[in-house]
């Protein structure tokens, strides 16, 4: 008898916090593996401590059940290779950014010949104006690669980390990032860039290592928790507690009082809206959308408009991938 793996303990409990299936179901089908621990395969050490979790989900005291009575709603479209691993998500896209800069050389080198034996053009510049261009191709490519990266990953990794919590009659936006707790990976150094194939990147080896393990054990770390929607609401616990001993410290900027450049990444990137925070815990992303307006609406994104504090107008786009949040917005039926 094999174990369950993480995916389908992760769908049963999602699909308890959804009200798709009792919560009780739940913990019958966990116990029945558990009773019969001697009989199962375990294959996944990790997945195994997972079951006893979602076990756990089943028998809250009443405390949690009533925090429970919030209604969640979190990225209910397919997981792709972003939300599994970013870090493999940009590679590739890197990947196919140089084979795409490297396709254009001979097309370059093919111009240069045509300009100077077909047209007549001097050779030296056609060399110049070959230059020139390779070098405004490779900016291009450059540029291009990150915007890509950085704009799937908003979309796609950070929405996996993105939920929409209503919470009496409230509706917040909660966004899981790195936990402060100590994961034995931690270190104070930076990542050293030196030139490749020289003695300083040689010496700064050892440092770079030792901070990509904790850049990595952080985004697992994170990886696991956004699996369990319970994670949003502790978050979003944590978040108010500490707003209800210093309140100043989140503050929703207006669009009137936003710069041109932070008006166009924090209301155009999806996503990117949430202010953050940093608790004892861990650092969010934090909204309190009041009188949230959907003002537009597509298959890739939604757009938001919302009062502050004070009653000012604010803006935020996100990805459309929360089940019926938008609807529920338009119907006032959150």
């Amino acid at each position: 008898m094999k174990q369950p793996g993480k995916n389908e303990i992760t769908n049963r409990v999602n699909d308890a916090i959804l009200g798709k299936i009792c919560r009780e179901d739940v913990g019958k089908w966990a116990m029945e593996y558990i009773r019969n621990d001697s009989e199962i395969e375990i294959m996944d050490i990790d997945a195994w401590h997972y079951l006893v979790e979602g076990l756990s989900f089943t028998t809250w005291d009443h405390e949690m059940e009533e925090d429970m009575e919030d209604k969640i709603y979190i990225k209910t479209t397919h997981d792709g290779l972003w939300e599994k691993n970013a870090t493999k998500g940009t590679a590739i896209y890197m990947i196919v950014g140089v084979i795409i800069l490297l396709a254009f050389i001979p097309l370059l080198a093919r111009m240069e010949v045509f300009l100077e034996y077909t047209l007549g053009v001097d050779e030296s510049i056609c060399s110049k104006l070959g230059d020139f261009i390779l070098v405004v191709w490779y900016l291009a490519c450059l540029t291009g690669i990150v915007t890509v990266c950085i704009l799937t990953n908003q979309a796609r990794n950070i929405s996996k980390s993105t939920a929409f919590i209503v919470r009496q009659s409230q509706l917040y936006v909660v966004q899981l990032f790195y936990t402060n707790r100590q994961l034995g990976t931690e270190t104070d150094r930076t990542m050293i860039y030196a030139p490749s194939g020289s003695a300083a990147e040689i010496a700064s080896l050892p440092n770079n290592i030792q901070v990509a393990k904790d850049v990595q054990a952080h985004e697992k770390e994170v990886r696991a928790r956004r699996n369990n929607p319970a994670s949003f609401i502790e978050a979003l616990d944590d978040i108010l507690n500490l707003l209800d001993q210093d309140p100043g410290i989140y503050y929703a900027i207006p669009d009137a009082e936003r710069s041109g450049v932070d008006r166009f990444f924090k209301t155009n990137i999806q996503n990117a809206a949430p202010y953050t925070i940093n608790t004892p815990n861990a650092r969010y992303g934090f909204l309190k959308l009041n009188n949230p307006r959907v003002i537009e609406e597509n298959k890739r994104y939604f757009v938001l408009n919302f009062d502050n504090e004070n009653g000012d107008l604010c803006t935020a786009k996100f990805t459309n991938c929360f089940g019926d949040i938008v609807d529920n917005i338009r119907k006032n039926s959150l």
